[in-house]
């Protein structure tokens, strides 16, 4: 709907959510497939959000796929991979071809994390991730990059240099942070966020639900807010979910993971 000049969309995050496909009623039948069910959430809402890009980078072709299942206008905002926000991330979502690049000693361990990663490593994840939205951006399907970022990012030096980078690793494209340590909203510091996303033309994801009542601001052109419900949503997401589970959390026209192994 429209208020004055604003647009407003609703949606959530993940159009297979089990809310909707399992314990709901939105869909005529349970046993849609996986294309036509997203097309089928795309006549009824605007806009969603993709989880499981959070666990497994996109592919271009399954960005392919998305803009082939939705009707233009559709909107799509995609969550950044997490290892990306500094968050844990399964080793098996890393490109096959780029496991050689990185030393066994840091291969070891259940998880990968970004500063393990050797800096060309890096760049070339930053850059396929970019590439894998060209399909969604080009035919006007891409909203924003939401970059979650895990409880123990916090205010500092380091923390803003992060941000910062965000504004030249996503160049060209909307980006929207979500910050979910609580030292953030202490004090000065909200504010002195939000001055610092604005001058950067990063928007702000406003979190309003149950225990987690925010301040609430918008520091681009387009404002966030996003309602989690009652369940543990924080804590699920900073605890990335292993190959099986996120077969379970079909956010695309696919079976399984976005990329997995």
């Amino acid at each position: 709907m429209r208020i004055g000049a604003c647009k407003i969309m609703a949606g959530t995050t993940s159009w297979a959510d089990r809310s909707l496909v399992r314990d709901g009623s939105f869909y005529p039948s349970r046993n849609l497939n996986a294309r036509d069910r997203l097309a089928y959430y795309a006549s009824r809402l605007p806009l969603t959000e993709v989880a499981t890009t959070y666990r497994f980078p996109p592919t271009p072709e399954v960005a392919r796929r998305w803009v082939g299942a939705t009707p233009d206008g559709f909107t799509m905002d995609i969550q950044a991979w997490s290892l990306f926000s500094g968050a844990p991330t399964w080793p098996e979502s890393l490109w096959p071809d780029l496991v050689p690049e990185i030393k066994p000693s840091r291969r070891e361990g259940a998880k990968l994390y970004r500063h393990r990663l050797p800096e060309a490593v890096l760049d070339e994840c930053w850059e396929r991730f970019r590439h894998a939205l060209g399909p969604l951006s080009a035919a006007g399907r891409l909203g924003a990059v939401t970059v979650r970022y895990p409880s123990w990012f916090r205010p500092g030096a380091s923390a803003y240099r992060d941000l910062a980078e965000l504004s030249v690793r996503l160049e060209g494209f909307a980006v929207a942070v979500e910050v979910t340590n609580h030292r953030w909203f202490e004090g000065d510091n909200c504010e002195q966020l939000w001055a610092f996303l604005e001058n950067l033309g990063l928007g702000y994801v406003c979190t309003d639900g149950p225990g987690r009542r925010r301040p609430v601001a918008a520091t681009s052109a387009k404002a966030f807010v996003r309602f989690p419900g009652r369940r543990q949503w924080a804590q699920d997401q900073d605890r990335p979910r292993g190959p099986a589970q996120d077969a379970r959390l079909d956010d695309g026209p696919v079976d399984g993971p976005v990329d997995g192994p």
